[in-house]
């Protein structure tokens, strides 16, 4: 099996021995070491009859794969990557549509029928008083009408000026 003399070129090559360097020592086998087949059976999954893919690219952890089978598992990645995204865009605008209910619903209790019409002049309804309540109301004021207005009038030019404090 193995020829006992060196080749050619390997023999003009000097050797040198070195303490340092220890050669490597034959490694003894099990008694149970069994040779591996030269070939190897079929693979127990997949078609048995589909054409056979050999693996060109290895990577580093020594999975091979198939240039097609790359390809297939981006296309993959892809789809599941736009699925999620539709997903998110879709639970974004329900959340927008949500809040823009809660808003227009917060308005709505502030001004009722604001948003509702397109007449946007609002005028509060004016309330009617009893007669009698009116008469006697409106016969007061007119006793106390002339001091009011002008202790309105003074009130406002000292918020105006500030108090002189003239006198």
């Amino acid at each position: 099996m193995h020829d006992e003399s060196p080749h050619p070129l390997l023999a003009q090559i000097p050797l040198t021995v070195s303490p340092f360097v220890s050669l490597p020592t034959a490694t003894t086998l099990p008694y149970t070491y069994k040779q591996l087949p030269s070939t190897l059976p079929p693979p127990s999954t997949g078609d048995p009859h589909a054409p056979e893919k050999h693996g060109i690219v290895v990577s580093a952890s020594g999975h091979a794969a198939n240039p097609d089978e790359i390809v297939d598992s981006c296309r993959r990645l892809q789809a599941h990557l736009r699925r999620q995204q539709d997903e998110a865009d879709r639970m974004v605008r329900e959340w927008d549509e949500r809040i823009k209910q809660r808003e227009l619903a917060e308005k709505r209790s502030v001004a009722p029928g604001w948003l509702d019409r397109e007449e946007k002049l609002l005028e509060p309804q004016r309330r009617s008083e009893p007669p009698s309540l009116t008469q006697s109301s409106e016969s007061s004021r007119h006793d106390a009408a002339p001091e009011a207005a002008e202790d309105a009038e003074g009130a406002e030019l000292d918020r105006a000026f500030g108090g002189l404090g003239v006198g």
